[in-house]
């Protein structure tokens, strides 16, 4: 070796170390800044059980079991704390850089490996899940280090690198079904890739798979089980659709997932970003082909069957069975993404192009990042908390009824009796509580939970998933709130909802001296069976687009009509709006100054055709609430609409 040469791996070796001290800080920094939030709280519940008992609860988890077995091994040496649950997360991030000095750098040399480096670091959504309790960061891992050691096996035919091949390929296909995908698509392009260009390898690949197949199959048979359990049940998944798309390949630039929408409102730096990173894809793509790399070309080639061909199962899979294509999902193929991004980068001939082109990239996503370590994107839980902290005793009784406050709960608050009341939209989903059983209670025994008349606490959300109080307590009279209700919320667009925290006491008062009542509603004429929203306003037009509705209650559809009550509902003067959430994107979506899916507006027969939607004002479509129950009937109509809307494109009768 050269001193020239010793100084350039001296360099390089320089530049790696720097590169892995900073990925340790990146993603062990602000490891705490989020509180858990449901998924999260899941992971935890299912950990803290045996081995046998984690095996037992995957049919109703429907992912696979290593993740959490490995995050009960952690939670036994490293405790239960937010860093210690998260600690796999960033130890698989740090790792995604790690491979840019191994494999990447074997294959493509250190210009390349630099590159995807460093668009692993400025990936947000690399941040994200280094920072959450799922298995996300550790499939993405899994899945990258599969394509690359796959690839150097068939090429070279290193023993090492076929038993790496194995091992990672096991731990994707074991950690998130997408991973399964991925790994399957990694494996058809490598027997391909070796029947044309190295035989010689066929007889390891075989082996390789073979144990592979061996190692997997005894999970086959969960896999069937928790296929048809979903097949059987109304799945939380959307349709596919263009949007959806979309947004998965827009993931690794975006937001957390909680946040309202994946596109760049906030951040347009997120649009350029990806623009750019497309575009280098492009380039790497021609440039590699036109040069004759046939390593670079042919890697990349897997590369894109890797991404591309999960994405075309996925859609496939949810086409000809129930939706199972969703965004967050694609998080496990982000290592591939910026794969392709380093290779195309690494194609720049020109030095100061090369370096100008990352710093861009690094200069672009640094603006989400920074969002990410100063905003609160799990909802304003830390406002909940430390109020709880301070007054909940232990013993108290902690009432949730929707995903959003249940899985916070669970986790920020053991000392208290948590009581989970499941509402009609997430009812379906109510077995996935058994990982939380037996501290967790459930749709049984509240009364008994009651008769202690121990203070009682309720936490609700404004995702209108929460169920109300009094539809909780409508046979349990005699409670009251003690004081006034406190609601939460961080700056908006960040966290797209609020908390209200209220204590109730028992008086054995009589309640109809609070003056509610119950808002009694019957709709037919539903299409489907999506979600139908009822929205009370106390003005309408609202005064903006983030003005959220006075009442905001989710109702299932059966025989298709829609039959339910919102109770607890105070005396006043309303408008109401009832939409049937077609797309299941939780938004009551419009297009071309009207609605998009079915609608139906309570007194919309007093309005001015001539004025179309100018004419439905809050002094025209108001009703009076002044009495114990009222009846509310109506037939939910459907797009295409008059233009203007007129009295027969909503018609109530």
């Amino acid at each position: 070796m050269t001193t020239s040469e010793y100084a350039i791996n001296r360099r390089a070796f320089i530049v790696w170390t720097i590169l892995i001290i900073a990925a340790c800080v990146i993603y062990f920094a602000g490891i705490s800044h989020e509180l858990i939030w449901y998924d999260e709280a899941i992971s935890a519940a299912i950990a803290n059980h045996s081995f046998s008992e984690i095996m037992s609860l995957m049919p109703y988890e429907n992912h696979p079991p290593l993740y959490f077995i490995l995050l009960h091994f952690t939670q036994m040496i490293l405790g239960d704390s937010e860093w210690a649950l998260r600690f796999i997360s960033a130890v698989a991030a740090i790792g995604m850089v790690g491979l840019g000095a191994g494999p990447v750098r074997r294959l493509f040399g250190d210009r390349t490996a630099f590159a995807y480096a460093i668009v692993v670091l400025s990936f947000p959504v690399m941040l994200i899940y280094a920072h959450e309790t799922r298995m996300y960061s550790l499939a993405n891992f899994s899945v990258t280090a599969t394509v690359l050691y796959g690839f150097c096996a068939a090429r070279d035919g290193r023993i090492k690198d076929w038993i790496i091949f194995a091992i990672t390929s096991l731990v994707a296909a074991y950690s998130h079904y997408y991973g399964l995908i991925a790994v399957t698509m990694a494996h058809i392009f490598i027997l391909c890739f070796i029947l044309i260009r190295h035989r010689a390898q066929l007889h390891r690949y075989l082996a390789t798979a073979a144990l592979i197949l061996i190692a997997y199959s005894p999970w086959l048979v969960v896999l069937f089980n928790q296929t048809m359990r979903v097949n059987k049940t109304k799945f939380w998944i959307p349709p596919v659709s263009i949007e959806a798309i979309f947004s998965a390949v827009f993931r690794p630039f975006a937001y957390r997932e909680l946040f309202p929408t994946p596109l760049p409102v906030v951040q347009p730096t997120m649009a350029v970003a990806f623009i750019i990173s497309l575009t280098l894809i492009i380039f790497g793509v021609i440039i590699s082909r036109q040069k004759q790399k046939t390593t670079t070309f042919n890697f990349v080639i897997m590369s894109l069957v890797v991404y591309c061909g999960t994405i075309f199962v996925a859609i496939i899979m949810s086409l000809i069975s129930v939706p199972i294509f969703y965004s967050r999902y694609m998080v496990v193929l982000s290592g591939v993404f910026a794969l392709l991004i380093g290779l195309g980068i690494g194609q720049l001939t020109r030095l100061k192009l090369y370096v100008a082109t990352i710093v861009l990239l690094t200069i672009l996503q640094s603006f989400t990042l920074k969002d990410l370590y100063t905003h609160q994107f799990n909802l304003p839980f830390k406002q909940v908390r430390q109020v709880l902290q301070k007054e909940l005793k232990p013993g108290d009784l902690l009432i949730t009824s929707d995903c959003f406050t249940v899985g916070p709960a669970y986790y920020y608050f053991p000392q208290a009796i948590n009581y989970y009341s499941s509402n009609v939209v997430e009812a379906q989903r109510d077995e996935i509580l058994r990982v939380m059983s037996p501290r967790l209670r459930y749709n049984q025994g509240l009364k008994e939970l009651l008769a202690s008349h121990k203070p009682f606490w309720s936490l609700t959300d404004s995702s209108g998933l929460s169920r109300n109080v009094y539809d909780i307590l409508v046979h349990e009279p005699g409670w009251e709130i003690e004081g006034k209700s406190r609601t939460f919320t961080d700056p908006k667009p960040y966290s797209f909802l609020s908390f209200t925290l209220a204590k109730y006491v028992y008086t054995g008062r009589d309640n109809s001296s609070l003056k509610k009542g119950t808002l009694k509603l019957h709709l037919t004429g539903l299409k489907s069976t999506a979600t139908v929203i009822a929205m009370l306003f106390t003005s309408f037009p609202p005064l903006d687009d983030k003005t959220p509705p006075y009442r905001y209650q989710l109702f299932s559809v059966t025989d298709n009509q829609v039959q339910g009550d919102i109770n607890g509902l105070n005396y006043g003067e309303y408008a109401l709006v009832v939409w049937q959430d077609e797309n299941r994107n939780t938004r009551w979506d419009w297009k071309d100054g009207q609605p998009n899916e079915g609608v139906w507006i309570l007194n919309h027969e007093k309005t001015d055709p001539k004025l179309g939607v100018k004419g439905f004002t809050f002094d025209v479509i108001k009703f009076a609430f002044y009495q114990p129950e009222l009846m509310v009937t109506g037939k939910i109509a459907y797009p295409p609409f008059d233009k203007p809307p007129t009295n027969n494109a909503l018609d109530s009768k």
